[in-house]
């Protein structure tokens, strides 16, 4: 289709059975460099933020997007891995809130991301939950939510939110 995808390294996450040290952030310059380097050498249309992992990487990103004057942006949080293990420090939550998500397009978070986003103490459980969840997240400041319902009870939903208007999608 004409477009390439690139990527910029921002942490790594392995397994260290004795120590239990699994996630490691990369130097601020060093992905600054990538950044820098794929939006000069190549150009970007389009951005999708992954793991970033502490408020500095959040904040460089963010800078990096708004110095690039991005309009297309996909705001993934990535706060929990599939073994439970945190992949965004507990400091760099608030950050990720003002900082980045304020610059989205979408967010794309799963229903675990959305209960830490939201400070939520109860699980979300059905379809209505979710709705309402991504009113509440939209009032952080992106164009639209798109909340993964993979966890839910009964048929797994997706739930995409304007600030209008709530569309639900069976997966």
């Amino acid at each position: 289709m004409g477009e390439f995808g690139l990527s910029s390294v921002t942490g790594i996450v392995t397994y260290h059975s004795y120590t239990n040290q699994n996630v490691f952030s990369i130097e601020l310059s060093a992905i600054e460099v990538q950044a820098y380097t794929v939006l000069r050498d190549i150009g970007v249309d389009a951005i999708k933020t992954g793991m970033l992992y502490t408020k500095e990487s959040i904040s460089h990103v963010a800078k990096w997007i708004e110095e690039a004057d991005m309009t297309n942006v996909v705001v993934d949080p990535v706060m929990v891995g599939k073994m439970d293990t945190p992949l965004l420090k507990d400091d760099a939550i608030n950050t990720l809130k003002t900082k980045l998500i304020p610059l989205a397009t979408i967010i794309t978070q799963n229903m675990i991301e959305m209960e830490l986003l939201l400070k939520l103490y109860q699980q979300l459980t059905i379809v209505d939950d979710l709705q309402l969840a991504a009113i509440e997240l939209k009032k952080l400041g992106s164009k639209y939510v798109l909340v993964k319902g993979g966890r839910l009870k009964g048929p797994d939903s997706d739930v995409l939110y304007d600030g209008d208007k709530l569309q639900i999608f069976e997966v």
